[in-house]
C-alpha cells in the first residue's frame, strides 16, 4: 500500500510538537491562503529553530514569515502576544513595524516622481519655504538617500523629553534643525528619521492627500494589504502588547512616528509587499534600479542593501515603541524572511538570522 503523505510528515509534527511544548511555546496556526505547498521537512526545522531564538533571545513573542521563490509561505510564531493575559502570539497578529516603514515612504514619494508630481532634484524650499535653514541645497533625492545632513529627531534632546506626547511633523523638523547640520548637504551619508517625515510632508502637498491616503490608494489597496495601516491616522484593529525589556509599554509612549517609523503589519502583507517592490510592480525597472542603488553605507533609498556570501539582501530593519521588526529579500534565491517581535530591546534581525540559517544551509 502506497504510503501517505500525511503519514511521512508525521515523524516531523511530533518532533517539532515536542519542541515547542518542552519551550513552553505554542504551536503556530497554519496561515491562510498558503499558496503553493511549502516543504514540510523545511518547515519543521524552521519551526524548531524560531521557537529556540525567541526564548534564547528573551523575546515575549515573535511572529515570522517566510516566502521561496516558487511562492510558497512559511508562517511561525513563538512566544506571548500579552505577558499579562499569557495570550499567545498567532502568525497572522499584527505589530508596529517601526523603520520598516521607509519602504513605503520612499516608495509613496518615488511613485509621484514617475507621475511628474515631485522631481528628485525638488528641495526643501521649493515645498516648505523657511522650514529647514539652507534648505534650497537639501534636494528630495538627498532625503530618500539619507544624504541631507538634517540631524534625526530620535537624537534630540526635544524627543527624548517629550516621548510621551504627540507631535506633529513641524515640530519634528524644526526641533531637528536646531541641533545643527551634521555635514554639508550630499557630502555625506547619516541616517536621520526625519528625512522622511519631510518626505511625508511634501508627499501630502504634491498629492494633495493625507499621506496615509496616498499610500492606501497607491500602494496598500492595490496589492491588498488588508492588515496595513498608519496607526495615528488609522484604525485597523488591535496589535500585540509591546514590552521594553519584558515590561509592557505599548500606550506608554506617544507613535507620532508618522512616515518614519508609523505603520502596522503583519508577516504576510509584508512579504507580499516585498515581492511585488522588488519584483518592479510598484515602481517599474527604472525606478527599483534607482531605489536599490547605493548611495552610502550599504543604503539606496527607503531600503538596505547588504552583502553577503550567499548574495544581496534587500530591505529594512525597524525598531520603535515595543516592537522590532525585520524585512529582506535575497536577491540570488528570491526567498523573503521577515521578523516581528514585540519587546524593543529584541532585534528583528536576530530573530530572522535563525530563518535564514535554515534556509541557507
Amino acid at each position: 500500500m502506497a504510503e501517505d503523505a500525511s503519514m511521512r510528515r508525521m515523524p516531523h509534527r511530533l518532533a517539532l510538537l515536542v519542541v515547542l511544548l518542552l519551550l513552553g511555546c505554542p504551536v503556530p496556526e497554519p496561515a491562510p491562503d498558503p499558496g503553493p505547498e511549502f516543504d514540510p521537512d523545511l518547515a519543521a526545522d524552521l519551526d524548531a529553530a524560531i521557537a529556540v531564538a525567541q526564548v534564547q533571545l528573551g523575546a515575549p513573542g515573535a511572529s515570522v514569515g517566510v516566502e521561496l521563490g516558487d511562492g510558497s509561505r512559511w508562517y511561525g510564531a513563538a512566544g506571548r502576544s500579552d505577558l499579562a493575559t499569557d495570550t499567545p502570539v498567532l502568525p497572522s497578529d499584527r505589530f508596529r513595524i517601526g523603520s520598516v516603514t521607509k519602504t513605503f515612504t520612499a516608495s509613496a514619494a518615488l511613485l509621484l516622481i514617475v507621475e511628474g508630481s515631485i522631481a528628485y532634484e525638488d528641495t526643501v524650499e521649493d515645498w516648505l519655504p523657511g522650514l529647514v535653514p539652507d534648505g534650497e541645497l537639501i534636494t528630495v533625492e538627498m532625503l530618500l538617500q539619507h544624504r541631507s545632513r538634517i540631524r534625526s529627531y530620535t537624537d534630540t534632546a526635544y524627543f527624548v523629553a517629550h516621548l510621551t506626547e504627540p507631535v506633529t511633523p513641524t515640530v519634528i523638523v524644526e526641533e531637528s534643525v536646531a541641533e545643527g547640520a551634521e555635514f554639508p548637504p550630499g557630502t555625506d551619508w547619516a541616517y536621520s528619521n526625519t528625512n522622511f517625515i519631510l518626505l511625508g510632508m511634501i508627499t501630502e502637498l504634491a498629492s494633495g492627500e493625507a499621506w496615509h491616503e496616498v499610500a492606501r490608494s497607491r500602494l496598500w489597496d492595490p496589492l491588498e494589504l488588508t492588515e496595513t495601516w498608519l496607526e495615528s491616522a488609522e484604525d485597523g484593529g488591535p496589535i500585540v502588547r509591546g514590552h521594553l525589556g519584558g515590561i509592557e509599554i505599548t500606550d506608554a509612549y506617544d507613535a507620532s512616528w508618522w512616515t518614519s517609523g508609523g505603520v502596522v503589519s503583519t508577516t504576510a502583507d509584508l512579504m507580499t509587499w516585498l515581492r511585488a517592490l522588488h519584483s518592479g510592480e510598484v515602481l517599474g525597472e527604472a525606478e527599483l534600479a534607482r531605489m536599490l542603488t547605493d548611495s552610502g553605507d550599504g543604503y539606496g533609498m527607503g531600503m538596505y542593501l547588504r552583502g553577503a556570501p550567499e548574495g544581496r539582501y534587500v530591505g529594512h530593519t525597524g525598531s520603535t515603541q515595543g516592537f522590532n521588526a525585520d524585512l529582506f529579500v535575497l536577491e540570488s534565491s528570491g526567498a523573503i524572511v521577515t521578523s516581528l517581535v514585540n519587546d524593543f530591546t529584541v532585534p528583528g534581525a536576530d530573530v530572522s538570522a535563525a530563518a535564514w540559517a535554515v534556509l541557507n544551509e
